[in-house]
């Protein structure tokens, strides 16, 4: 390993130290309504739990609401965001704070092509591309144009869609289009955040394509708490928990897990 590779690969994993120290101070409770509080303020959040939100779903709005106030949000994500939260599905986002520390590492790293895999609306693309300088690239895969159709009004409208690569195609195919292509190595960082019964494969592909010290950003890894749960058994949970054994034990990264969000787990090419 040469020393700029070495070099690059402490300034990531003191990134990793970082983070992990302020995920010990985290409001990142693992429940589901938790998840749902961070996206939602005020009516939004009557409207979804009903007239008796109970005095937990408050507090945990009311954390959340905190937190936002204090997050440094781009304007065009803050209308993304609330542009998601009338969506049927919008627990699908990314949640915000985990967002904005994505962003903050894909900054950190000096990122200048970027995979996501599963976009839904796009408020996590829109936030790593802004993280990116103007040359950078985010490959964004999904399946489902009506969702991405939704973001890349946001896209445009805050000067960044010349940024965002969308295939509109499984992600398996294009991640094997991307090796085929010779771009192995070529990707500074990947997050994860599809279909869980694929985890495993777009982890792999994902681990191919990433350099040295780049890094692989997995989400929705604690499940709303589930997988702590040993009574539920469902396949999404099993798949979850055994992905995260396999990162976890996996000596070719450095890895970590955040109780950020719905659960964060991040890992370091070595």
């Amino acid at each position: 390993m040469d020393w700029l590779n070495l070099k690059d690969l402490m300034s990531n994993r003191l990134v990793l130290a970082v983070a992990a120290a302020g995920s010990a101070l985290s409001v990142g409770y693992y429940l589901g309504c938790r998840q749902a509080c961070t996206r939602l303020s005020g009516s939004r959040l009557k409207a979804v739990f009903g007239k008796n939100t109970t005095v937990q779903e408050e507090r945990e709005r009311t954390v959340m609401d905190y937190v936002m106030k204090h997050t440094n949000e781009h304007p065009v994500l803050g209308e993304l965001r609330e542009e998601t939260s009338r969506h049927s599905r919008f627990v699908m986002m990314c949640a915000p704070e985990q967002s904005r520390l994505l962003a903050q590492l894909v900054k950190l790293i000096g990122s200048k092509k970027c995979l996501e895999i599963g976009v839904f609306t796009g408020y996590n693309t829109l936030s790593i591309a802004l993280a990116m300088e103007d040359d950078g690239k985010v490959v964004a895969c999904d399946v489902n144009r009506e969702y991405t159709d939704i973001g890349s009004r946001f896209w445009e409208k805050a000067g960044v869609l010349h940024k965002i690569d969308l295939r509109i195609q499984p992600a398996l195919t294009t991640l094997d289009k991307l090796i085929a292509n010779g771009e192995s190595g070529t990707f500074d960082f990947a997050f994860i955040d599809a279909d869980k019964e694929n985890m495993t494969a777009y982890y792999e592909k994902s681990l191919q394509l990433v350099r040295q010290g780049g890094i692989i950003a997995l989400d929705n890894m604690l499940w709303s708490g589930n997988v702590v749960d040993e009574s539920k058994q469902d396949g999404d949970t099993v798949e979850i928990r055994k992905v995260a054994d396999y990162v976890g034990k996996d000596t070719r990264v450095d890895s970590s897990f955040l109780n950020v969000g719905d659960g964060l787990q991040l890992a370091v090419k070595l």
